[in-house]
């Protein structure tokens, strides 16, 4: 009955304003939930309901009396709605409020009931100690991440045999020496060379379209090249009676095989330097002779000796 009384006298005192007139009481609402269990130190979130704030306006925590000041800590929201949290300082019963809304000139707009809330400590009963504070915790180790080394390590060795590439190069290009080439892959036997020729003339197409010409000059190409490696002498250059005297006068080729090579070169002469069109038959017979010249005068291989 005593602590019901003061709450209501507290309240009266600030339910008047200055000049006698009565203060709007306004709820005080919770934003969340009523806590269960209030320890000192949690937050109470309020919304003052009823009052919407205006340039100016301010809350204030009216405590009337003195051994309640201490009892609160208070942060006013800047917000539209009139907001503020608190915060418990110690244990025991504690009376929030009431509190006293304010205008700019100072002036109290509004009030609210005083609240009551029990509060508890937050220290555990069972602390034999609890002036005392907790002795501080020795660093925990934390194990060490070797993939992190190894990967370090790979990317390093890395990053160098790039630095060490670079620097080789710029020192070979600044001194105008040539890095080393690569090895080539030894040449084609010369029947390989000339029969791989052939058959890509052939896969040209050169009659269909028209090349007559071409498909000839090709034809004679391949065959001079091919002899001339194959008998060791310069036929790119022959003419076609340098070419049979050649291959005749270094006994290279039979009777038999001059006397194709001079019927052949003389029908591929005939297309090269004068306007006669031979027949596509003619132009695919000449390659099929050609094959044949070289299947028949290439290297015996070793191993059939």
């Amino acid at each position: 009955m005593r602590r019901a009384f003061f709450l209501a006298i507290l309240f009266l005192g600030t339910a008047v304003a200055a000049e006698g007139e009565p203060v709007r009481v306004v709820p005080l609402e919770l934003s969340g939930e009523r806590p269960g269990e209030l320890k000192v130190g949690d937050r109470l979130d309020f919304r003052v309901t009823g009052v919407k704030r205006t340039e100016g306006m301010k809350i204030e925590l009216a405590l009337k009396d003195a051994r309640a000041a201490g009892q609160w800590a208070l942060l006013i929201k800047d917000s539209e709605d009139l907001e503020f949290t608190a915060v418990p300082a110690k244990a025991g019963t504690l009376i929030l409020g009431p509190l006293e809304i304010k205008d700019s000139a100072g002036a109290v707009v509004a009030g609210t009931e005083p609240v009551q809330f029990d509060v508890v400590s937050a220290i555990d009963p069972e602390d034999k100690k609890p002036e005392q504070p907790e002795d501080i915790r020795p660093p925990v180790g934390l194990g060490f991440p070797w993939w992190i080394v190894i990967i370090s390590a790979f990317i390093t060795l890395l990053l160098a045999a790039a630095v060490v590439f670079a620097v080789v190069r710029w020192s070979a290009r600044r001194k105008g020496a040539k890095l080393p080439e690569m090895p080539k892959a030894p040449p084609k036997p010369e029947d390989e060379e000339a029969l791989a020729a052939l058959s890509a003339l052939e896969l040209k197409g050169l009659l269909r379209g028209g090349g007559h010409k071409l498909h000839y000059f090709a034809v004679s190409e391949i065959l001079k090249r091919y002899f001339g490696r194959r008998f060791g002498f310069d036929a790119l250059e022959s003419t076609t009676s340098e070419l049979i005297l050649r291959l005749d006068d270094g006994m290279h080729a039979t009777d038999k095989i001059l006397d194709r090579v001079e019927m052949l070169f003389s029908r591929l002469d005939r297309v090269k330097f004068t306007d006669h069109v031979p027949p596509d038959e003619e132009g695919a017979a000449v390659i099929n002779e050609a094959r044949k010249l070289v299947t028949d005068t290439r290297r015996v291989p070793l191993h059939a000796v």
